[in-house]
């Protein structure tokens, strides 16, 4: 599970950061699930009711 978005300052020739993780449980049953992230989210991260995140999952875990 990654977490992308976007900085003001470029770092490595990208304004994109990206924090990986991994999902560790269900919570409730409409699809949401629990993440255990590397370092914590940025505050900016939380976001509106109604709105959603997208989750790009890779294959080696």
């Amino acid at each position: 599970m990654a977490y992308i978005y976007k900085a003001k300052v470029k770092k490595n020739g990208s304004h994109y950061r990206c924090i990986w993780g991994k999902a560790i449980r269900p919570h409730g049953n409409s699809g949401v699930v629990r993440a255990k992230l590397k370092s914590n989210l940025p505050p900016k991260s939380m976001i509106k009711p109604g709105q959603r995140i997208a989750c790009f999952f890779r294959s080696d875990y």
